[in-house]
């Protein structure tokens, strides 16, 4: 099997958040805060952006040491284990902060209610939100976002949600085209690197293939893409 060389950003969303926060932002010497596993790329390219402090923050510390391993030692970006929406971090403390995919989950109000509270007034927030194209979705959907703690935001709430919260949306961008391809690479990863496994190894992680397996099946194959979508957001907390 040919082996399939993996994404610099293998998020939903994949490349074309960052391309989107670049574009729109200038950036400076403020301190940024990028939040959440397989961020690593992004934590590491803000680095080259702005002479302030980067960090990375996960709450997963099976996903953060792996960011670790992939930052190669990278020692201008401070990677620490937090919970999203209860940081070590003084208030006002960010001039951008990041999240791709990472807050679409159960507890995003006091998630972002944190984010406020580190951001500077003025700063901008860059965010990618998981979308449910429907308020209600189908059952073998919502099963399966259960499962994975996922809390996908109904489309037309995206703007009450965020100016509740404190924020006004500068600029917004649909990016659900991309989600076909995030998957398809994420199947054929996963196939290539099952296929390097002994069988006892498989036998092993069978689990947890299984589950990833049915995740790609029901987008790629059940018609799960035609209700959920990608969206990039920039965000700013509006000055006091």
């Amino acid at each position: 099997m040919k082996k399939i060389k993996k994404p610099k950003i293998l998020l939903p969303g994949l490349m074309e958040q960052f391309s989107f926060l670049k574009e729109n932002v200038e950036f400076h010497n403020g301190n940024l805060l990028v939040i959440g596993g397989g961020s690593e790329y992004i934590a590491s390219e803000f680095t080259n952006l702005s002479t302030g402090k980067v960090f990375l923050i996960d709450h997963n510390q099976e996903s953060l040491t792996l960011s670790r391993m992939n930052l190669k030692g990278n020692k201008s970006v401070d990677s620490r284990m937090m919970e999203y929406e209860n940081t070590d971090f003084h208030d006002d403390m960010f001039d951008i902060i990041y999240a791709q995919g990472s807050i679409s989950i159960k507890n995003r109000k006091k998630i972002v209610k944190e984010i406020f509270r580190v951001l500077k007034p003025g700063g901008v927030f860059c965010c990618g939100e998981l979308i449910k194209t429907e308020d209600e979705l189908p059952r073998f959907i919502t099963d399966l976002w259960n499962r994975a703690g996922i809390d996908g935001i109904y489309i037309k709430q995206i703007k009450e949600f965020y100016d509740g919260s404190g924020f006004t949306i500068i600029k917004q961008k649909d990016l659900s085209k991309t989600l076909k391809e995030f998957y398809e690479i994420y199947q054929s990863l996963f196939l290539s690197i099952k296929s390097e496994l002994t069988e006892e190894e498989v036998h092993y992680q069978r689990r947890l293939f299984d589950r990833l397996n049915h995740e790609i099946n029901i987008y790629l194959k059940l018609g799960g893409l035609k209700y959920i979508g990608f969206h990039a957001l920039l965000l700013r907390k509006e000055m006091n």
